[in-house]
C-alpha cells in the first residue's frame, strides 16, 4: 500500500475513524495491528521478521537494564546488536556477497556454480534495525529507561507512517508519545494536512512527472549532449529530492493528524552552503544517526577522525544499497 493508492486513503480513513472513538490504551493497540496490516499488504511472510526484531530488542532493554554488571550489561548491547545486524545482512546483503564469492572463485579458476537461492529483501528492514540499535544503545548509557509494556514497543518499531521510508526515529521521541495520551490539536490538524497534501503533491506532480524524462536521459545515455547529460543529472536530483521527502512529508503529516509529533527528516538542502551544511540538512534523521551512532564512538574509541568520518560513511554507502558502487 503507497500512501499515494486508493487502498491506502480507505485503510487510513477505517484507521483514523477507529482512532477517533477509542482510548489511549486501545488506540496503541489498534494502531500496532493497523501497522501490521500495513506491513503484511505487501509480503506477509515478512511479519514474523519484523516481530522477531521487536522481541530482540525488547527483551535485550530489559536484560540490559536489569542488571548492575558491567560485563553482562555490555554482552546483552553485543548480543542485541548482533543478532539485529545479522538479520540485516542475511535478508538484505545475501544475495550481494554470495554472488561476489562466486565470482571471485571463477576468478581464481575453481569450478564453483552459482546458488539457486534467492533471498528476498523484506521493505523497511534497514529503518526498523537502525531503530533496534539506538533503543538498546541508548538503554545501555541509561539515556532512557526500557518500557515494559510489549505493545507500546512494538508500535514504537513498527509505526506504520514511518514503517518503509523514516523518519528514523528514537525512543526519547516517538517511544514518549506512544506511551501517554495524545491530543489533536486545531493546530497539528491543520499542519497535519498541510504536510501530507504538500507531500502528495512533491510525490506524485512534480516527482512522477518528471521520472519518466529522466529515465529516458538515462536509458540513453550513450546518446546524451552535454546538455541533455546536465539535464538527467539535475532532473535526478529534483526526481529523488521530491519522491523522498515527499513520503516523509506524508508520513509527518500522517503523524499529526493523530497527535504525533515525528522528527523532520529534510530542512532545505538546496540551500546550503557548503558540503558540510548539506549533510545537515539532507536525510537528517539518517545523518544524526550516524554522527551519534558511529561517528562519534568511533572517534572516541581511535581518536583519529579520518577513520571515524571513513567508517561513517562506508557504513551510510553499505546501507544505501548492496553494490560496490
Amino acid at each position: 500500500m503507497l500512501f499515494t493508492s486508493q487502498a491506502f486513503l480507505i485503510f487510513f480513513l477505517i484507521v483514523y475513524g477507529l482512532y477517533l472513538i477509542l482510548s489511549h490504551r486501545r488506540q496503541n493497540q489498534m494502531l500496532l495491528i493497523a501497522s501490521l496490516i500495513f506491513y503484511g499488504s505487501w509480503d506477509w511472510r515478512f511479519v514474523p521478521l519484523l516481530l522477531l526484531s521487536i522481541a530482540i530488542s525488547y527483551y535485550s532493554g530489559l536484560k540490559i537494564d536489569g542488571t548492575d554488571d558491567a560485563a553482562k550489561k555490555w554482552f546483552y548491547l553485543k548480543y542485541s546488536i548482533v543478532l539485529e545486524v545479522a538479520l540485516l545482512l542475511v535478508f538484505k546483503y545475501f544475495n550481494f556477497f554470495a554472488e561476489n564469492v562466486i565470482a571471485g572463485l571463477q576468478a581464481a579458476g575453481f569450478n564453483a556454480h552459482p546458488l539457486t537461492i534467492k533471498v528476498i529483501l523484506p521493505l523497511g528492514i534497514s529503518y526498523y534495525t537502525f531503530q533496534a540499535i539506538s533503543y538498546s544503545v541508548d538503554v545501555y548509557f541509561e539515556k532512557i529507561k526500557p518500557t515494559r509494556d510489549f505493545t507500546n514497543f512494538a508500535l514504537f518499531k513498527s509505526f506504520f507512517p514511518i514503517l518503509f521510508s523514516g523518519p528514523i526515529e528514537r525512543a526519547s521521541n516517538l517511544l514518549v508519545q506512544v506511551e501517554r495520551p495524545r491530543s489533536i490539536t486545531p493546530e497539528l490538524l491543520r499542519s497535519g494536512l498541510f504536510l501530507i497534501a504538500w507531500g502528495l503533491f512533491k510525490k506524485m506532480f512534480i516527482a512522477d512527472n518528471i521520472a519518466p524524462y529522466v529515465n529516458q536521459i538515462f536509458d540513453n545515455w550513450q546518446n546524451n549532449n552535454a546538455a541533455e547529460a546536465l539535464l538527467g543529472i539535475y532532473g535526478f536530483t529534483l526526481l529523488i529530492y521530491c519522491d523522498f521527502s515527499g513520503y516523509t512529508d506524508m508520513a509527518r503529516g500522517l503523524g499529526r493528524v493523530m497527535g504525533f509529533q515525528l522528527i523532520p527528516n529534510f530542512n532545505l538542502p538546496f540551500l546550503a552552503r557548503n558540503p558540510v551544511d548539506f549533510w545537515r540538512r539532507w536525510h537528517l534523521s539518517l545523518s544524526n544517526w550516524m554522527r551519534d551512532y558511529v561517528h562519534y564512538p568511533v572517534f572516541a574509541k581511535t581518536r583519529n577522525l579520518y577513520l571515524a568520518a571513513f567508517v561513517c560513511f562506508f557504513i551510510n554507502d553499505i546501507w544505501h544499497g548492496a553494490n560496490w558502487n
